[in-house]
């Protein structure tokens, strides 16, 4: 396991190095779980599951549900709102 340092922006980011992100199929969006235990940082790839509503092709987000019914816009405005919110919020 490689060991680095790495320095917090006053914004309080880290950088991951790039080498790092290519091991472990990270892309700008994807999603790490944070654990803090016994003054130590995890960070850990979330998994997208199989079953979400959207798959990520070429760092787009592909909606693959079904729609059906008169408000189609606005089912969908509001699936990919939920899902977001899943993704990154874990609501």
């Amino acid at each position: 396991m490689k060991e680095l340092q790495l320095k917090i922006d006053s914004f309080g980011r880290v950088l991951i190095p790039q080498e790092i992100r290519g091991n472990l199929g990270l892309v700008s969006g994807s999603t790490l779980s944070l654990k803090e235990e016994g003054g130590k940082i995890t960070l850990s790839p979330v998994p997208v599951e199989e079953h979400s509503l959207f798959k990520k092709k070429n760092q787009v987000l592909i909606y693959t549900g079904k729609l059906e019914g008169k408000k189609v816009f606005e089912d969908w405005e509001s699936k990919i709102q939920e899902e977001l919110n899943k993704k990154h919020w874990g609501l």
